[in-house]
């Protein structure tokens, strides 16, 4: 990390690549989620920006993760 960069958590705005490391996934995850129309994105800008309160917004939708019980599914 440069000396001059703002950490993930202090942007305003993240590219693609920035927001899909900040869930842990692939960058071409979050371009799913932009061409699917899942999460908004500036791109007025000279390149594509996505606006760190879209992060918030898809964390605050997603549901508590519930395992199911592994049932005996292959007969023994």
């Amino acid at each position: 990390m440069r000396n001059y960069e703002i950490p993930l958590t202090a942007r305003a705005a993240l590219s693609p690549r920035e927001f899909a490391a900040a869930c842990g996934r692939h960058a071409s995850w979050a371009y799913r989620l932009l061409y699917a129309g899942k999460i908004k994105a500036l791109t007025g800008v000279g390149r594509i920006l996505i606006p760190a309160s879209e992060l918030h917004r898809l964390l605050q939708t997603a549901d508590q993760y519930n395992p199911r019980p592994n049932g005996n599914q292959n007969g023994g």
